[in-house]
């Protein structure tokens, strides 16, 4: 009788040890875990604005009109080396071009639209028939295969002007990059000695105007 009273003693106990583990475990569970709170408080967070500006030859675009007086040159012999002419000047059997750079100083990428423009160059006598200027945007400089392609370019038959009508270009330009467009010439040497001679000493002028517009492009995918 005792004996089993003993057994019935141990195996209550063993129970309520194994209840008191398990309500332990499930207690540390729930209960046994770490927590934060705290209040944020949002405290005049900036947020800016993209810069948005175009720029002609370092000079913003902003609704006035741009004044262009001086461009830089660079000069070429028609086989394509570099000329030895004093700077800024030409001569028959030379070809070049004038640089204007646009830049978008901003921070979204733009459209650029080029249109009304004519460019005339002057002399203040006849100018050879061999003769010609063309008119060219692009990423690269110009070379003289350019002419050979003749796009966009105006010959003279003798008179005293040149000019190249209806100009027009549009183009992507991303943010804080930056392209050129190019005035370009081309004096043959074709057999007009006398209306070349009549030209030495004198003093070619470029003169003309464009429209240059940008708008936001849409973000790309």
């Amino acid at each position: 009788m005792i004996k089993k009273n003993k057994k019935g003693f141990l195996k209550a106990t063993c129970l309520m040890l194994a209840s008191m583990m398990l309500a332990f475990s499930v207690i540390s569970i729930t209960m046994a875990k770490y927590i934060s709170i705290g209040n944020v408080n949002l405290n005049s967070i900036g947020l800016n604005v993209a810069k948005w500006e175009i720029d002609v030859d370092e000079t913003p675009i902003s609704g006035e009109t741009i004044e262009l007086t001086s461009i830089d040159w660079k000069i070429y012999n028609i086989n394509e080396s570099e000329s030895s002419l004093p700077e800024n000047t030409i001569a028959p059997g030379t070809w070049g071009y004038g640089t204007i750079e646009i830049k978008n100083a901003g921070d979204v990428d733009a459209i650029v639209y080029i249109y009304n423009g004519d460019i005339t160059l002057t002399a203040s006598s006849n100018i050879s028939s061999g003769m010609s200027i063309m008119f060219i945007i692009s990423e690269t400089q110009p070379n003289y295969t350019d002419f050979v392609e003749g796009y966009n370019i105006s010959s003279s038959d003798g008179t005293s002007t040149i000019t190249i009508e209806n100009i027009e270009s549009n183009f992507i330009l991303a943010a804080h990059d930056n392209t050129n467009f190019y005035i370009c010439y081309e004096w043959k040497f074709d057999g007009n000695d006398d209306y070349d001679t009549n030209l030495a000493g004198n003093t070619f002028t470029f003169s003309g105007s464009l429209t240059i517009e940008a708008v936001q492009a849409m973000p790309k995918n």
